[in-house]
């Protein structure tokens, strides 16, 4: 991509141009009747599905097996599709473990129940080459003949031989064989002949982190840079860190970014929000900082309670699910056999376990589980796999959302909690969430219950939406200025203009599009008087000028900013009183010259000013800089940036106020479009 000698355009014209076709293909492939989910879950294809059946899908399709089988409890239903008729069987059959699919199997799911395309879990598994798991449907009676739309049968999309084995054992009616009679005492992996199980671990992997370089320092502003990072956070910490990188305010490490959100005091439920996310800033500084909890010598209860006191645990069960992945492998890490080995022998010891336990007021040294959780190195011998312990603390925080939920705190937004879960039925819902398939032991468990049982603890309760989506706009401190307005077509053309030679510029909303939704970053809309002063060609924007430094550009005043330009970076090219717009231009360069000599540029020279086209040598590009959501930032290098107002008031108010600030001067009171 950008390779000269190739096809002789530049680099961005290829970014361009990617961006343009990844865009037209996704939109055929929305469109497209032909296209085959394969068990592939959406965010938009969940839309209109209750918010426990969404959770169902998703997690249909991963290792959590304790999370499917709360999900089930509160409700979910196993025959619920989203718009591609995808189901939990189907989602499980292409990318959920076995001990996943046959925990559905046992909840009597449509088991030949086509999607969109006419593929049922049978088709999937067997594409995939899931022997374990097309052994398991052909068992519960599961259709192997049955033709998707294209007429093809599960037999002929198969390929892994072990899988068609199975396959060609079975009738074409799809029942089994007379001589192998389907039980489900019989359908554990271990039981079939010939499959071998293998075991529900997750792939994991450290996130590589390279720091970015910021765009600019300003040393004597830091502390208003500073404060309008902070303000971002209560809309949006990606956003927030985005901007206090870009500007330099704060270290791009994740030990720095984590010190100074626990500096800041960010809000708790935005910080769980974003630190859930599957972001790449968010995969590394959620490490970060649950490291900085120190979890050793802890439980689960304790490790969970120091974790989520310094942040709130989203409703979003699937950011939960990360979460607790996270402090499950930074516990496991902290509690390493081999780095424990010194103290092995001394682990037997009265001193050295009550040094490896909680204190309780209750607690016998005898440490029983009836007297206080297991901790430390002990609870580290009882506990087999990560898998396990993540998924037990997954579990742990369901349980105290269960036993202290009430109808104005629900376990999970507009889901009704099933019934209070006893002990035993507690310890179903763990039932083999072992890597390996087995349990954690019992008194492990036990000891978990008695203590959320007894105690009810606020750092384990969900946020709930009021904690975490913006309310009313409300006047920032290091507002100037704010109000709507609105960028026409071609009012922000790239600093090539060869490129767009013919015609007008790219929307500001196409300039940049983020991992986040793959979609252009930006969909403002007016509100109020100035919605009447737009039209289709134009995007609408909200401007805000904080410590007449920066220039926001928002698409709601309640929405954090997806972009800034800083005002010694710019100037006022053109102001229209008859159109009501205003034109920003990179500053002219001013070359090594003696002030008064002739070689010398006047920045503040109207006439100066007036003289210089859009784009020529003489000009410094505009930059902006464009923030996303998931704590990235991008530098764009603008030939101009065109804003029209709804009235002439507003525009001669915008004038001033960026006069006010380190904008040059627009023409003295000249209207070049007048």
């Amino acid at each position: 991509m950008g390779n000269h000698s190739i096809c002789g355009m530049a680099p961005q014209h290829c970014v361009d141009e990617c961006a343009r076709i990844q865009m037209e293909t996704r939109s055929r492939d929305a469109e497209d009747p032909e296209c085959d989910p394969v068990g592939t879950i959406f965010v938009d294809t969940l839309e209109g599905l209750t918010p426990i059946n969404q959770e169902a899908l998703r997690f249909a399709g991963t290792a959590n097996l304790s999370a499917v089988r709360w999900l089930l409890a509160m409700g979910a239903s196993t025959k619920a599709q989203d718009k591609n008729g995808t189901t939990m069987l189907h989602a499980a059959c292409r990318c959920g473990t076995y001990s996943v699919v046959l925990e559905l199997a046992k909840h009597d799911p449509p088991l030949d129940l086509p999607d969109s395309a006419g593929w049922t879990p049978l088709h999937i598994s067997a594409v995939m080459g899931r022997r374990d798991v097309t052994m398991l449907l052909l068992r519960v009676r599961a259709s192997v003949g049955f033709k998707n739309k294209r007429g093809v049968t599960p037999l002929m999309l198969c390929s892994d031989p072990g899988t068609k084995e199975v396959l060609e054992q079975f009738s074409p009616d799809g029942r089994a064989p007379p001589q192998q009679k389907p039980v489900f005492a019989e359908l554990l992996v271990g039981s079939m002949p010939g499959v071998t199980g293998q075991p529900d671990s997750m792939t994991t992997c450290e996130p590589f982190f390279v720091p970015r370089v910021p765009l600019f320092h300003d040393e004597s502003h830091r502390l208003e840079i500073t404060r309008a990072g902070v303000e971002m956070f209560s809309q949006s910490v990606g956003h927030g860190l985005a901007f206090l990188v870009a500007t330099g305010a704060v270290h791009d490490h994740p030990s720095d970014l984590s010190a100074f959100l626990t500096k800041h005091q960010v809000s708790t439920s935005q910080l769980g929000n974003f630190l859930g996310e599957d972001f790449s800033l968010a995969q590394t500084l959620r490490l970060a900082f649950i490291y900085s909890a120190d979890l050793s010598n802890t439980g689960i209860v304790g490790a969970l309670v120091k974790v989520f006191r310094q942040l709130r645990a989203p409703p979003d069960l699937v950011k939960l699910d990360r979460l607790t992945s996270a402090v499950a492998h930074l516990w496991w890490r902290t509690h390493d056999l081999d780095d424990w080995e010194e103290q092995g022998d001394d682990l037997q010891d009265d001193g050295a376990w009550s040094m490896l336990a909680e204190g309780c007021s209750d607690c016998h040294k005898d440490g029983s589980p009836n007297s206080r959780e297991v901790v430390g190195m002990h609870l580290r011998h009882q506990v087999a796999s990560i898998e396990g312990l993540s998924r037990l603390m997954f579990s742990t925080l369901m349980l105290h959302w269960n036993l202290h939920g009430t109808s104005k705190r629900p376990m999970l937004p507009g889901v009704v909690s099933p019934r209070k879960l006893s002990i035993n039925g507690w310890m179903d819902m763990n039932a083999g969430i072992e890597a390996d398939g087995a349990s954690v032991p019992d008194q492990v468990q036990r000891g978990i219950y008695q203590l959320i049982s007894q105690s009810e603890m606020p750092e384990l309760h969900p946020s709930v939406d009021s904690e975490v989506a913006p309310g009313q706009p409300t006047p920032s401190a290091s507002s100037t200025a704010s109000g709507w307005a609105s960028v026409p077509r071609g009012g922000l053309e790239r600093y090539q203009p060869a490129l767009f030679a013919g015609g007008s510029g790219p929307n500001l909303s196409h300039c940049v599009l983020s991992e986040t939704t793959g979609a252009p970053a930006v969909q403002g809309s007016l509100a109020g008087p100035a919605r009447q002063q737009t039209n289709c060609s134009e995007e609408a924007v909200w401007l805000s000028l904080r410590y007449s430094l920066f220039l926001f550009l928002s698409s709601s005043p309640v929405a954090a900013p997806y972009a800034f330009v800083r005002l010694e970076d710019a100037a006022v090219r053109e102001v229209s009183r008859r159109h009501c717009h205003l034109i920003l231009a990179g500053r002219p360069k001013v070359p090594d010259a003696k002030p008064g000599s002739q070689g010398a540029s006047n920045v503040g020279d109207p006439a100066a000013l007036s003289r210089t086209p859009f784009g020529d040598s003489s000009r410094l590009p505009l930059p902006l800089c464009f923030l996303l959501a998931d704590g990235r930032f991008q530098p764009f290098e603008a030939l101009w940036l065109e804003f029209q107002f709804p009235t002439e008031a507003e525009l001669d108010s915008w004038v001033q106020h960026l006069k006010a600030g380190a904008v040059s001067p627009a023409l003295n009171g000249q209207d070049p479009g007048a």
